[in-house]
């Protein structure tokens, strides 16, 4: 999360496009180990025969994020300035590592 966070601060203060797809590039490599291991500490943190139900309300968060949030965001970053948009993201990856 700290990655993710990191890179997507980063990308809102890119000075270029080549810079920034090397950010964005940075920033999509912990995606996957995140819900890799998400998905094993979901299913630790259940109680036996819960695991399926505690893996499904992770993906589930994921599920909202895409379809709540994305849209949102974009629209605030079309709306205002591209940057923002990633500045947004790495706000909520603060709050995500605080909480």
């Amino acid at each position: 999360m700290l990655l993710f966070t990191l890179f997507n601060g980063l990308s809102a203060i890119a000075p270029n496009y080549g810079t920034m797809l090397i950010i964005r590039f940075m920033s999509g490599l912990p995606h996957g180990a995140f819900f890799g291991v998400g998905t094993v500490v979901a299913a630790k943190m259940a109680g036996k025969g819960k695991e399926a139900f505690y893996i499904s309300m992770m993906f589930t968060g994921l599920t909202v994020a895409n379809l709540v949030m994305v849209p949102l965001v974009t629209y605030i970053g079309h709306t205002f300035h591209w940057r923002l948009y990633f500045a947004i993201v790495a706000l909520i990856g603060v709050f995500a590592l605080l909480f």
